[in-house]
C-alpha cells in the first residue's frame, strides 16, 4: 500500500469479513478498506452480508461492483487472453478503480502497472494489490496528462474498462491510449451502450430510467434529484464514433459485443417495446414526482425518440436493410468490447 495509507482501524465482525471473502475471492485489507469507505458514506456497516445487499437501490449493486472485482477480472482476461500478443509483458489498466485487472493479469504473469485519479479508488487499489502480494504499482494520475510515455514507458497490453464514459476529453484519452501502446501491443476497451434497451429503462450507474437519452446538462439535474454526490458520467457515443476513431490512430479495430454481458433486452421490437413501457410506468408511479416538470418532459421526449428509433430499425431489419447482429449491437448489447491491435512496424 502506499506509505502515507494506514490499514483500517476499524473493527469489524469476523464473519462479516470471512463470508465477503469466500464469496467474492478478495482479501481482508480491501474487504476492510472497503466496508471503511462505506461506513463513511453510508454512516454504518450492516452485521451481515445479506443485510447489506437488502439496503435501498442501487447500494447492493455499487457494493457487488466493488467486491467482485477480482472476480469479473479472471473472467475477463480469460475471454481476451487469445487476442493478446503475448502472455506477460507489460500491461497498463487505464481507471484501475478497485485493481481487479492489476490482480488477474498478475496472476497470468504479466509486470502490472494501474493509474487511478480518485483518491479513495487509489487507496482501494492499492489495498487489493497489497492482498495479492503485489508491489506499488498504483500511480495517481490522469490518462489525460501529457507525459505519459516517458513516465510510465509503453506496455504490451492495456485496458479501459467501464471508464471511458467517465472522462470529459474522449478523443484525448483514445490518442494517450494509443500513444502508450508498444508495437504489436493490444488495447483492451469495454464501453457502455447507452442504447441498450436495459440500460435505457434502468442505467448502469444509477438505476435511473431514462437517464442515457438526456443531455449530460440534464443528467446533472436527474442525478442530483435522488443522490447527494458529484455525478461522474461524461460522455456516451456510438459505436461508430469508437471504431472510426481508433483506426484514425492507426490502430487495427474489432468490435463485438461484450462477452461477458449477454444480452438481458428481449430479442424483438414488440418485446423490447413492452419492456420499456412497464418500466416507464414503474419511473411514474414512484421516481417523477421528485422530478420538476421539466426534465419530466425531457424525459419523455428522449423515450418518445428512442422508441421511434427503435421501431424505425425493426422495420430495417425485416426488409433486410439492417442484419440482426447490427440490430443487436444497437439494442439489446449492454457493453461493447473493442480489441485494438498497433502495427509492429508502428
Amino acid at each position: 500500500m502506499g506509505e502515507n495509507e494506514p490499514m483500517s482501524t476499524a473493527t469489524y465482525d469476523p464473519q462479516l469479513i470471512d463470508e465477503i471473502r469466500r464469496r467474492y475471492e478478495v482479501g481482508p485489507r480491501y474487504i476492510e478498506a472497503y466496508l471503511d469507505y462505506w461506513r463513511e458514506t453510508r454512516g454504518c456497516v450492516e452485521p451481515t452480508l445479506a443485510e447489506i445487499m437488502s439496503r435501498p437501490d442501487p447500494e447492493p449493486l455499487w457494493f457487488d461492483y466493488a467486491m467482485s472485482t477480482n472476480q469479473r477480472a479472471r473472467n475477463f482476461l480469460q475471454t481476451v487472453q487469445p487476442q493478446l500478443a503475448k502472455t506477460g509483458g507489460r500491461y497498463l489498466d487505464v481507471g484501475c478503480g478497485f485493481g481487479g485487472c492489476l490482480v488477474a493479469f498478475a496472476e497470468a504473469g504479466f509486470e502490472v502497472c494501474g493509474i487511478e485519479l480518485a483518491p479513495e479508488r487509489v487507496k482501494l487499489s492499492r489495498a487489493n494489490c497489497a492482498d495479492a502480494g503485489l508491489g506499488d504499482c498504483v500511480h495517481a494520475l490522469s490518462i489525460l496528462e501529457s507525459d505519459l510515455p516517458r513516465r510510465l514507458g509503453t506496455f504490451d497490453a492495456i485496458t479501459c474498462l467501464d471508464v471511458i464514459e467517465h472522462v470529459l476529453d474522449v478523443p484525448q484519452t483514445l490518442r494517450n491510449m494509443a500513444d502508450l501502446l508498444s508495437p504489436g501491443g493490444v488495447l483492451l476497451l469495454e464501453i457502455p451502450n447507452k442504447d441498450s434497451a436495459a440500460f435505457v429503462a434502468s442505467d448502469g450507474h444509477f438505476n435511473l430510467f431514462g437517464i442515457t437519452q438526456l443531455s449530460r446538462e440534464d443528467s446533472i439535474e436527474y442525478h442530483k434529484a435522488f443522490f447527494d454526490f458529484e455525478y461522474d458520467v461524461g460522455y456516451y457515443h456510438p459505436l461508430r464514433y469508437y471504431v472510426e476513431f481508433l483506426t484514425d490512430l492507426g490502430l487495427e479495430v474489432t468490435a463485438d459485443a461484450s462477452p461477458l454481458h449477454p444480452p438481458r433486452a428481449a430479442e424483438g421490437v414488440r418485446g423490447l417495446l413492452g419492456d420499456l413501457s412497464k418500466a416507464q410506468r414503474e419511473f411514474n408511479e414512484t421516481r417523477a414526482r421528485k422530478l420538476p416538470p421539466w426534465l419530466r418532459r425531457k424525459i419523455n421526449t428522449g423515450m418518445m425518440r428512442y422508441r421511434v428509433a427503435l421501431i424505425i430499425a425493426g422495420t430495417r431489419r425485416r426488409v433486410g436493410v439492417l442484419t440482426d447482429e447490427q440490430f443487436s449491437m444497437r439494442f439489446r448489447t449492454d457493453f461493447w468490447t473493442l480489441i485494438c491491435k498497433k502495427p509492429n512496424h508502428a
